[in-house]
């Protein structure tokens, strides 16, 4: 399987981890974030965008670690509740009519 094939396996829950993961490194590096209530003012919500971002330098340690965690979640969750899902789902496929112009 190549990097491409790989990935494309993987895509689904790379994109559901990613963004978790992303929270977790901030809250690691920044503290616990706190979204500012609905009141806040504009400095309050730009410093909350600020302390969500993290630094160049974990960038390579955060695709790493989401593709280590999107693989495992392929892996252990997904496929095997595809193959869990397609016993329970074995009514006949219905052939679609054949249509002859």
């Amino acid at each position: 399987m190549n990097l491409f094939q790989f990935l494309g396996r993987i895509s689904m829950s790379l994109y559901l981890i990613h963004e978790p993961l992303l929270y977790y490194i901030a809250c690691c590096l920044n503290g616990l974030l706190e979204y500012p209530d609905k009141d806040a003012s504009i400095e309050a919500i730009k410093a909350y965008g600020q302390l969500k971002k993290i630094p160049p330098w974990t960038l390579p340690i955060f695709w790493i670690l989401s593709i280590k965690a999107g693989a495992l979640l392929t892996i252990f969750v997904e496929e095997p509740t595809k193959k869990l899902l397609r016993k329970f789902n074995k009514k006949p496929r219905s052939v679609p009519p054949d249509i002859n112009c």
